[in-house]
């Protein structure tokens, strides 16, 4: 039995970086921290709306209603993993895409178990997002209205999280970034030429939308 249909989804990866060389390292101390970092991310997920769809490789697919409510999950995993104890030598670093739109929801019956996946383009850039913009522990956000962007400026208001604005046709265009939104915590990007070479990466999808980039302070 397999059932389609067309929703509206934020869908969020998070990926771990570097993770081939911690897997060579650490083998089995390695399976035991991803299942450390699991529970985590499914008791975040409790309080913040969101659903763990699947594990691609090591990144973890992940679905909410809310863009807001991606934010907050995404914010609340760093700083957990900063206040929880490791069982590695230093804490696991990730990168953080999220985007939002329609996706195809599709419910497949394997083995007597109903299982649910997201599929279309919106997934495709909500990775991409996350691997070629998102940086060490950033969240990358692919935004398509002004109403969404001063939604999620006027949330950040006060946090301890600064920001910059990718407008990837303008900025690949003279390689400079301009704010139109507010200049009260605006980051200048020093490496707009690097974020254009990915360009062709994105598959035009960089026209099309406006890329906030969130980091700690």
């Amino acid at each position: 039995m397999t059932i389609n249909h067309t929703i509206e989804k934020v869908i969020l990866f998070n990926d771990i970086i570097g993770s081939t060389k911690q897997w060579n390292k650490y083998g089995n101390r390695m399976f035991k921290e991803i299942e450390r970092v699991t529970t985590i991310v499914n008791n975040l997920l409790k309080k913040t709306n969101g659903v763990l769809i699947k594990m691609v490789g090591d990144s973890y697919m992940i679905a909410f209603d809310d863009i807001l409510d991606s934010i907050v999950f995404a914010v609340k995993f760093d700083d957990k993993l900063n206040n929880t104890k490791t069982l590695l030598d230093k804490r696991l670093l990730f990168r953080t895409g999220i985007y939002y739109g329609k996706v195809i929801e599709k419910h497949m019956k394997i083995q007597k178990c109903i299982m649910k996946d997201f599929f279309g383009s919106v997934v495709n850039i909500a990775s991409r997002i996350e691997s070629k913009v998102s940086d060490e522990n950033s969240i990358a956000i692919g935004i398509k209205t002004r109403k969404i962007l001063t939604d999620v400026l006027n949330f950040l208001i006060d946090k301890k999280y600064k920001y910059e604005i990718i407008d990837f046709e303008k900025a690949c265009k003279k390689h400079t970034l301009k704010n139109n939104i507010t200049s009260k915590k605006f980051l200048a990007s020093r490496h707009i030429h690097e974020r254009c070479k990915s360009l062709k990466n994105l598959k035009g999808v960089a026209k099309d939308i406006t890329v906030l980039k969130i980091m700690k302070k």
